[in-house]
C-alpha cells in the first residue's frame, strides 16, 4: 500500500519515505510514528495512546515522544511552528491533518512474486467464482495446502488483488513460525488489522479499549475492568464469549463490505486459533466473508490440532479443500517464455524442471541464481542447498547476523538483533540491506524484517551448532525479557526462549517463565496452550528443583485444570491421578483435596466416571474434620458415583449428610452445591414436595452475595432453583408450573448470558418439542446443540435424543447404524438404546429379540434414580412377553400412578406412568386396568403430550377390544390413527393399521 500526503509517499511493505520522488533517511522509530499517523488521520491521539503502540512494550518518557515528533515533521516537511500535517493539541496529543490517499503498490516484491503467475489458474478462477458466491451472501471456507514453498502465499495474493479489485475488504495475519508466539496470535492480528485498516463505523469498537470477550485476544488494549457476572464466568463460557464477539465483529464488519479473511500457516497455530476458525466456519455460512487458510500438509501429526480441525471444517457445507502440486514442465516452460532474455531458452526450462522438481520457492532460488551471474548452477542438494549456495555469496557479518537472527524467530526486530550482536541498529540495517537484495528478508516495519521463507531461517538455525543455539536462547530471552516484560507477547517468547536455553542454562528462570505464560494463556481462554507451558513447566521442574515433589504437584493440578477446560477431560483426569498419588505420598490433604476437587470439576464437564471415586474417597479420609465445606463438596460429588449413585439408601444419606455440613459451613456455594446433590439423590422417589422445597431453597441463594463464581462450581442459584422446579412440573405434569418455570428460565438465560445457560435451555425446547411430537422442532434444535460440543456431555446427550426421536417418529434402523456407536461405551444411555431397541424389535415382530434385549437391560433390576422411571415405561411394551416380571414391574410402579414419567437429564416427558399400569394390569387381567387408562388419557391431554396420547389410546383400544367392547375399541383407534397421522409417526401408525384389521 502506497500512502500519499503533501509530498510524501510511504510505501507500508518497503517501509520506505519519499519526499518529492526521493527516499528519506528516516530513524526506524521514527518512521512507525510516520505510520502510526497515517493509519489515524483526523483523531486526536493522546501521548499515552502513541506510546503504548509505536513504543509498545517499552518504557520511555514523553520527552522521547517529543523529540520524535519533531524528527517526523521534518522528514515529511512540516514543523511545530505551521504545523500542516502535524497538528500539536496541547495538554492532550496530536493529530495529523494532511490530506491523505492510498493506493495499492503495483510493484513486486523480491521472491517468487517477480515471477509471471503459472500454473495456478484454475484454481484461481474457482477463487474468484468464490468471492462472488460470498459477495452474494453465502459464508465460505476455504484452506490452501501443500509442501513448504509449493506458491501459497501467492495464491493468496493473488485473490487478494481480486478481491480488492471487487470491493472486499482484506484482513491478514500470519502464525509465528516455530514455537514462542501467543496463543491466539492469528487472531490478535486480525483484531488489530479489523482496527488499524478500517474507519471506526465499521468495526465499532473503542480505538483506547476493548471490551473483555475481545481483550483476551489483544490484552494490551483490554478495558479497565471486567463486569461481575464476566469475571466470574467459568472458563468455557468465557471462551465461548469471545468466540461469539469475534464472529459478530466480523458480521458487522461484512456488513458493509465482503470480507476475506487470509489466516497464512495454519500448520503453526495454536489449538485454540483453530478451535476459533472451526466456529466461525458454522457460524458464517450466510455472510460475506471468505475464510481462507494455508498450512503445509508435510508437518501434520496425528496429534496436531489441525488434523482435529481438518476434520470439524469438512463438516460444514461451505469448506473445500484445495491442494497445491509441484509446477509441471510446460508450466516451467510457459513461465521461461515470459522472463525477460529467456523467451526462447527452452534449455533452461528444461533445466529448472530437472533441478527444482517443480517446487516454485526453489524455482525462484534458481532463477535468482540465473539473474546473478547468468547460468544454472548443480543445485542437486535440493532446496537448502540452494539456500546455503546463494548466501555464502553475502558478507560473513551479514551471515553472522541472519544466523542469530534466526534464533531470535522469522520476524525479528532490529533493536533486539542489535543487542544479541552487541552492534549498534545501524550496523544492523547495513547487514540487512544486503540480506534483503539477495531476497532472504523483507522489511515488516520500520525496524523489523521478516525471513523471505521459513526454510531460510530453518536452513540458518540448523548450521549454529548446539552449544550456540543454547547461548543465543538465553541471551535473547534476557533481551525480550527486559523490552516486553509481563505482555501476553512477551511471556510466550521469554518462555519458549528460557525453555530453548534450559540445557545449558538456567532451568530455574525457565520453570518461572513457563509457569507464567500457562497463567496467563489460562486468563485468555488458550486452554490448550496453557496445558502446553504448563507440561513444559513440569520439564523444568525436573531440572531446577528436582527434589520438590510439592511443587510438581501443584503444576500437574493446574495443568490438569488447563486440559479440563480444553476439553481433554481423560488427560486430565489421568493428570490430577498423578497429582493425587504425590499428595498422598507426602500426606498433604490440601493438595489432595486441590486434586479431588478438579476430579469433576465445573457443572458444564460432569460425567461421572468410576475412576473419580478413589480421588475423592482419599480425599475425604485425609480431610480435618473442620473442613465442612471440602466435606460437603466431596460428598455431593460422590454420591453421583456408582456404587453410591445405585443405592437410593446411600444417595439419600450422603446427600443429607452433606447438606448438614453445608448449612454449618454457612458458604452459599457450598450449600447450592449440596442442595443440587441432594435433588439427584431424590430423582426416582415420590418426594416430590421436598424436590420443589429445594428449588425454593436454590431461590433464596440468589440474592446471596459472594465473591466466587457460581458458574465455576454449581449453577447460578436462581437458574438452578427454576430449573429443578420445571422438572418437578414435568413430574408432576402440571401446564401452569411448567409454562410458569420455563418463562423464569428464559429470563434468567437472557440474564446470565453464558453459554452454558443457553446450552440447558436448549434440553428444556427439546424436550418440550419431544414431549409434544413437533419433531421438525426437534431436528433444528439439536443442531443448536452441536454448536456446544465443548461441553463433554453434548455428544452423549445428542445421539441419546436422536435415538429417541427415531422410535417415535423413524427411521430407528437408520438412525441406531448412525448413533448407536457412541452410546456402546456408556452405561446408561447403553441401557437406554437397548430399550428403545427392544420395543421397535417388539413392534415389528421380532419378539425373540426384543425378549433378548429386555433380560439385557433387566429392568426390574434397575436401580430407583433419575431415568429408571423411562426405562420402565419403555419396557412395559416387552413386559407382556412375561406376566411374572409384569407383576414385578407393576408393583415398583404403582407409587408413581399419579405421576408422569420423564427422564430429568433430557427434560423429556414419556406420558403418564398410570398409562404403563394400564397396560400391565391388561396383561395381568386386572380390574383397575381402564381406571389407569382414563387417568392417562387426561393426563396426557393436559401437558399436550401428544406421542405418549397416540400410545395409550392405542393399548387402551386394546384393552377395550379384549373387554368385549369392540365399538370404544374402535372410537379409540381412530382417535390414535388420527393423531399418528398429525403427529407423523410410522410406527404408530403401522401398529394402529394392523390391529385394525383384525378387530
Amino acid at each position: 500500500m502506497i500512502l500519499t500526503f503533501g509530498r510524501c509517499e510511504l510505501d507500508t511493505q518497503t517501509y520506505v519515505l519519499r519526499v518529492g520522488g526521493e527516499p528519506v533517511e528516516v530513524e526506524p522509530r521514527v518512521l512507525d510514528l510516520v505510520l502510526f499517523f497515517c493509519r489515524n488521520p483526523e483523531r486526536l491521539l493522546t501521548k499515552q495512546e502513541i506510546l503504548e503502540t509505536v513504543w509498545a512494550g517499552a518504557a520511555v518518557s514523553d520527552s522521547v515522544l517529543s523529540r520524535c515528533v519533531t524528527l517526523a515533521r521534518r522528514a515529511i516537511g512540516d514543523d511545530g511552528r505551521n504545523q500542516k500535517l502535524i497538528q500539536t493539541v496541547h495538554g492532550r496529543g496530536y493529530r495529523f491533518v494532511a490530506q491523505l490517499t492510498a493506493r495499492e503498490d503495483r510493484t513486486t516484491a523480491p521472491g517468487i512474486a517477480e515471477t509471471p503467475f503459472v500454473g495456478r489458474e484454475a484454481l484461481l478462477e474457482g477463487l474468484f467464482e468464490d468471492l462472488d458466491q460470498v459477495s452474494s451472501g453465502r459464508g465460505l471456507l476455504r484452506v490452501v495446502t501443500g509442501e513448504p514453498g509449493i506458491g501459497k502465499t501467492r495464491l493468496t495474493q493473488e485473490l487478494s488483488r481480486r478481491a480488492g479489485a471487487q470491493g472486499f475488504e482484506t484482513l491478514y495475519a500470519r502464525t509465528y513460525e516455530g514455537a514462542g508466539a501467543p496463543a491466539f496470535w492469528l487472531w490478535t492480528q486480525i483484531l488489530r488489522a479489523c482496527r488499524d485498516q478500517l474507519p471506526p463505523e465499521a468495526h465499532g469498537l473503542a480505538r483506547d479499549s476493548l471490551p473483555p470477550a475481545l481483550g483476551r485476544l489483544d490484552p494490551t488494549r483490554r478495558s479497565g475492568g471486567e463486569s461481575p457476572e464476566t469475571a466470574d464466568a467459568d472458563p468455557q463460557s468465557s471462551r465461548f464469549e469471545m468466540f461469539e464477539a469475534v464472529a459478530q465483529l466480523l458480521e458487522r464488519v461484512s456488513a458493509s463490505h465482503p470480507l476475506l479473511v487470509v489466516l497464512e500457516d495454519l500448520n503453526w497455530a495454536d489449538a485454540g486459533s483453530i478451535r476459533l476458525l472451526a466456529f466461525l466456519a458454522q457460524r458464517l455460512r450466510a455472510r460475506r466473508i471468505l475464510l481462507l487458510g494455508t498450512y503445509r500438509n508435510v508437518e501434520l501429526r496425528g496429534d496436531h490440532p489441525l488434523v482435529e480441525g481438518v476434520a470439524e471444517f469438512s463438516r460444514e457445507p461451505g469448506y473445500r479443500e484445495l491442494r497445491l502440486e509441484r509446477l509441471g514442465h510446460s508450466e516451467i516452460e510457459a513461465l521461461v517464455t515470459q522472463l525477460p532474455d529467456h523467451s526462447t531458452s527452452l534449455e533452461l526450462a528444461s533445466t529448472l524442471f530437472n533441478l527444482s522438481s517443480g517446487n516454485p520457492f526453489f524455482l525462484t532460488q534458481l532463477l535468482q541464481q540465473v539473474t546473478l551471474d547468468g547460468r544454472v548452477s548443480d543445485l542437486s542438494q535440493g532446496v537448502i542447498g540452494t539456500v546455503r549456495g546463494r548466501m555464502s555469496q553475502l558478507p560473513d557479518d551479514c551471515v553472522e547476523a541472519l544466523a542469530v537472527a534466526s534464533v531470535v524467530g522469522r520476524d525479528f526486530e532490529v533493536p533486539v538483533l542489535a543487542r544479541a550482536l552487541e552492534i549498534e541498529a545501524t550496523q544492523v540495517l547495513t547487514r540487512m540491506d544486503a540480506a534483503a537484495g539477495a531476497g532472504f528478508v523483507t522489511p515488516s516495519g520500520a525496524a523489523r524484517y521478516r525471513f523471505s521463507h521459513a526454510l531460510v531461517a530453518q536452513c540458518l538455525y540448523e548450521d549454529l551448532p548446539r552449544t550456540r543455539q543454547v547461548e543465543l536462547h538465553g541471551r535473547i530471552g534476557r533481551i525480550l525479557e527486559e523490552r516486553m516484560g509481563e505482555t501476553s507477547e512477551g511471556l510466550a517468547r521469554v518462555a519458549n526462549h528460557f525453555y530453548e536455553n534450559a540445557a545449558g542454562g538456567d532451568a530455574a528462570a525457565a520453570l518461572v517463565f513457563c509457569e507464567r505464560a500457562a497463567r496467563d494463556s489460562l486468563e485468555r481462554s488458550a486452554f490448550e496452550e496453557s496445558a502446553r507451558q504448563y507440561a513444559r513447566a513440569l520439564e523444568m521442574v525436573e531440572v531446577a528443583e528436582p527434589a520438590n515433589e510439592a511443587r510438581r504437584c501443584e503444576l500437574l493440578i493446574a495443568k490438569a485444570d488447563a486440559e479440563l477446560c480444553a476439553g481433554e477431560q481423560e488427560r486430565s483426569r489421568e493428570t490430577l491421578e498423578r497429582a493425587a498419588a504425590i499428595a498422598k505420598r507426602l500426606a498433604r490433604w490440601d493438595l489432595a483435596a486441590r486434586a479431588a476437587d478438579g476430579a469433576l470439576g465445573p457443572v458444564w464437564t460432569i460425567n461421572a466416571d468410576e475412576r473419580y471415586r478413589g480421588l475423592l474417597e482419599d480425599a475425604l479420609e485425609m480431610l480435618p474434620e473442620s473442613e465442612l465445606g471440602l466435606r460437603s463438596r466431596f460428598l455431593s460429588d460422590l454420591l453421583l458415583l456408582p456404587p453410591y449413585a445405585l443405592s437410593e439408601e446411600s444417595r439419600l444419606g450422603m446427600s443429607s449428610e452433606a447438606l448438614e455440613l453445608a448449612e454449618k459451613d454457612g458458604d452459599p456455594i457450598v450449600l447450592g452445591n449440596a442442595l443440587r446433590a441432594r435433588y439427584w439423590a431424590l430423582l426416582g422417589t415420590t418426594r416430590v414436595a421436598e424436590l420443589l422445597e429445594l428449588g425454593d431453597r436454590l431461590l433464596s441463594l440468589a440474592n446471596a452475595r459472594t465473591t466466587r463464581s457460581w458458574s465455576r462450581t454449581n449453577l447460578d442459584p436462581d437458574f438452578s432453583g427454576h430449573l429443578i422446579r420445571y422438572s418437578t412440573f414435568l413430574t408432576l405434569a402440571d401446564p401452569q408450573g411448567l409454562a410458569h418455570e420455563a418463562e423464569q428460565l428464559q429470563l434468567a438465560i437472557v440474564r446470565l448470558k453464558q453459554p452454558m445457560y443457553d446450552w440447558y435451555g436448549l434440553f428444556v425446547r427439546i424436550g418440550q418439542a419431544m414431549c409434544e411430537g413437533r419433531w421438525e422442532d426437534v431436528a433444528q434444535h439439536q443442531k443448536e446443540l452441536l454448536r456446544y460440543r465443548q461441553f463433554v456431555t453434548t455428544e452423549r446427550m445428542y445421539h441419546s435424543q436422536c435415538l429417541l426421536t427415531a422410535l417415535q417418529s423413524g427411521p430407528y434402523e437408520e438412525s441406531l447404524r448412525i448413533h448407536g456407536p457412541y452410546v456402546a461405551e456408556d452405561r446408561v444411555i447403553r441401557d437406554a438404546a437397548a430399550a428403545l431397541t427392544g420395543v421397535f424389535m417388539h413392534a415389528e415382530g421380532k419378539l425373540e429379540e426384543a425378549r433378548g434385549l429386555y433380560n439385557q437391560t433387566s429392568y426390574n433390576d434397575l436401580p430407583s434414580g433419575e431415568d429408571w422411571l423411562m426405562f420402565a415405561t419403555l419396557g412395559v411394551e416387552i413386559a407382556e412377553l412375561d406376566p411374572r416380571e409384569a407383576g414385578l414391574m407393576r408393583e415398583r410402579l404403582l407409587p408413581f400412578e399419579r405421576y408422569a414419567a420423564s427422564m430429568q437429564t433430557l427434560h423429556y416427558c414419556f406420558g403418564s406412568v398410570a398409562g404403563a399400569l394400564g397396560q400391565l394390569e391388561h396383561i395381568l387381567e386386572m380390574d383397575t386396568a381402564e381406571l389407569h387408562f382414563e387417568a392417562a388419557l387426561e393426563m396426557d391431554s393436559r401437558i399436550n403430550a401428544r406421542p405418549a396420547l397416540v400410545r395409550d389410546l392405542f393399548y387402551y383400544a386394546r384393552f377395550q377390544r379384549d373387554a368385549g367392547r369392540s365399538a370404544k375399541a374402535r372410537s379409540l383407534l381412530t382417535a390414535a390413527q388420527k393423531l399418528a397421522d398429525e403427529v407423523r409417526m410410522p410406527r404408530r401408525q403401522r401398529e394402529i393399521a394392523a390391529f385394525k384389521k383384525r378387530l
